[in-house]
């Protein structure tokens, strides 16, 4: 079996695939928020921006790569404010399935969601499911609407259904005065 460019000897195919897969949708939702990002701050709804993770450049490298470690957690993806002034903390998780497991937050990620919420910031997850075999996005307040199942907490169609972004919506506009 021959394996492609991003496969790596002695791996499971399968799994890389569905990784690769995963990624790329992933990238996709993150791109689409930007695009609603764009859009907020043309419009002076919003300004939110994606927050890099922290690292210290080692060496340039050349040609814009560098070789870098990474010195610390920082928190959720997006930070920003909404038009009146409130801010706005946002975590993004892309998933391939139905149901979002608590579990696939980190526990920075929590702690930064929660303390948004306690100090009256917008805190949200922004979602991607697919069901259906067609992704299907949210923006739900923190704290999610958490249900037991099987594997553990976790938030499907039922509890996020309120809080869908429909075609042609910037997600923000609900929330902004």
């Amino acid at each position: 079996m021959s394996r492609g460019p991003f496969m790596i000897p002695g791996s499971n195919p399968r799994a890389q695939l569905i990784g690769a897969i995963a990624q790329a949708s992933g990238e996709a939702f993150e791109e689409l928020l930007a695009r609603h990002h764009r859009d907020a701050r043309q419009r002076g709804v919003a300004r939110v921006r994606k927050v890099s993770q922290l690292v210290k450049i080692l060496r340039a490298l050349g040609r814009g790569q560098f070789v870098v470690v990474f010195t610390g957690e920082n928190g959720c993806d997006w930070k920003g404010s909404l038009r009146g002034g409130r801010a706005i903390t946002a975590e993004s998780k892309s998933i391939a399935g139905p149901r979002l497991q608590r579990s696939m937050f980190e526990q920075h990620q929590i702690d930064d969601l929660d303390e948004a919420a306690r100090f009256g910031e917008l805190a949200l997850a922004l979602v991607q499911l697919r069901i259906d075999g067609r992704p299907r996005r949210f923006a739900a307040p923190w704290p999610l609407a958490w249900k037991q199942d099987g594997r553990g907490a976790g938030v499907g169609l039922e509890e996020l259904a309120p809080w869908e972004i429909r075609e042609g919506e910037c997600y923000l506009e609900r929330w902004a005065r």
